[in-house]
């Protein structure tokens, strides 16, 4: 099968940061390849037209998501729906990204991406995991950390190789009923969850939380301005770990207490030998990530 790689519109949304350096490493790979190519990132501090800049004349569109509630976030939904006109001939590519690879719960998880593509006449011609850090519940070593950061460019590559020789890949996966019931669970319940954020006596009224907010959830109100949220959370963590005062805290213990910022690790481990991938990634939680790297 021949894509339609003339131009590119790679698509985006990143939480805390991860998805976004999955995103770049598109970018700067299909540049080299002196592809065109253009860069959507969705809830981004700069995407007050994100639902408007569509690149008509693109076609293939490459869609990047963490995974959220073992499915695409909502703001990817919202930018395939904005979507007009005629689309029958263009393709698309899907690659979702998590901390835990393509095994269970997360299979399944580009099933809805796909399909809402497909609705629109876009023919989702490939899908895949890539692996970063997750940024709640399981903490992992910096060590494997920085391993899935350096495979970026790597895998990246070899994802661009398929597209350019015309390889087709889609996955078979289902979530299941269990993955249903629990992935409902997790929507309803996050659009609470920031409701029970904490906000401390560190808080400058500064208003980043505000202005970087994906879903406009959080308003600066009363004197001091504090913020205040409302009930349209994703729970991507971005003001949780991105508040330049550290002064919004949860109680929740899958949050990590001591931050989450792939920047710093790659600070700490500058210059430092990594162990070996099998001695760093251990346990029943790693198997898909242990897969990843080493295949």
């Amino acid at each position: 099968m021949r894509f339609h790689l003339e131009e590119v519109q790679i698509v985006f949304f990143s939480g805390t940061g991860g998805t976004k350096r999955v995103a770049d490493a598109f970018y700067e790979e299909l540049m080299k390849r002196e592809i065109r190519v253009g860069l959507i990132e969705l809830g981004g501090e700069n995407s007050k037209n994100e639902f408007t800049e569509k690149v008509d004349s693109a076609g293939f569109y490459i869609l990047i998501f963490p995974v959220y509630a073992f499915d695409a976030p909502g703001l990817i939904y919202r930018w395939i729906e904005s979507l007009e006109g005629d689309l029958s001939g263009k393709q698309a590519a899907v690659i979702s990204v998590s901390g835990g690879g393509e095994v269970w719960p997360n299979t399944g998880c580009r099933n809805g991406c796909r399909n809402a593509l497909e609705q629109k006449g876009i023919q989702a011609v490939y899908e895949c995991m890539m692996c970063m850090p997750a940024n709640l519940a399981v903490k992992i070593n910096d060590d494997l950390a920085m391993w899935m950061i350096r495979a970026i460019p790597e895998k990246v590559c070899l994802i661009v190789n398929d597209l350019l020789a015309g390889i087709e890949r889609r996955t078979k996966y289902k979530k299941g009923p269990v993955c249903e019931y629990l992935s409902k669970l997790e929507r309803r319940k996050g659009h609470l969850f920031a409701q029970s954020l904490l906000i401390t006596d560190a808080c400058k009224s500064c208003g980043w939380c505000e202005a970087h907010c994906p879903t406009s959830n959080i308003q600066m109100m009363g004197e001091p301005a504090r913020p205040v949220f409302k009930n349209q959370c994703m729970v991507c963590l971005r003001c949780v770990y991105g508040c330049p005062f550290q002064a919004i805290q949860c109680n929740s213990s899958v949050i990590f207490r001591e931050g989450f910022d792939l920047d710093e690790v790659e600070r700490r481990m500058k210059g430092k030998e990594l162990k070996p991938v099998k001695q760093c990634c251990k346990g029943l939680l790693l198997v898909g990530v242990k897969k990843y790297l080493l295949e």
